[in-house]
């Protein structure tokens, strides 16, 4: 396959900025302006759970830069159910957790804080958001 036989493809250079934040966490986010591709960090305070959901559509992959604690992952069927049982992985700085649709996923740090961030395969619609509850671990908060 030559140059001339794909759509070319430019380079996207953007900013990561605050668009979130509360008690748990700050959340930085670039959308790409086609809503191709996300790009999130996540500076985190306390020990509550993040996450507890999944994406029907969306694959995310996520680099822990600062921070320990544990991920817990379970595949899901389309309407909804657990396949299987969930998977529990420890976490340090430098691990990479990759999220394929259909998983669902929530973080736990056991320390003060922690930084990670996360590269979705499509962009943040807020008007559509493809986030579906599925609680993993309790929200003390909640």
């Amino acid at each position: 396959m030559n140059r001339t036989d794909r759509e070319v493809k430019f380079p996207v250079v953007g900013t990561l900025l605050e668009v979130h934040r509360d008690v748990r966490r700050a959340i930085a986010e670039y959308n790409a302006m086609d809503m191709s591709f996300s790009v999130q960090r996540f500076s985190i305070t306390g020990h509550e759970p993040l996450g507890n959901h999944y994406h029907r559509q969306k694959s995310e992959t996520f680099v822990i830069t600062s921070g320990f604690g544990v991920v817990i992952l379970a595949s899901m069927r389309e309407n909804g159910e657990v396949l299987g049982g969930p998977k529990r992985h420890r976490i340090a700085p430098g691990s990479v957790i990759h999220v394929p649709a259909m998983t669902a996923h929530v973080f736990v740090f056991t320390t003060d804080s922690a930084e990670m961030f996360c590269w979705s395969s499509a962009g943040f619609d807020r008007a559509a958001p493809d986030i579906h509850p599925y609680v993993l671990v309790p929200n003390v908060l909640a």
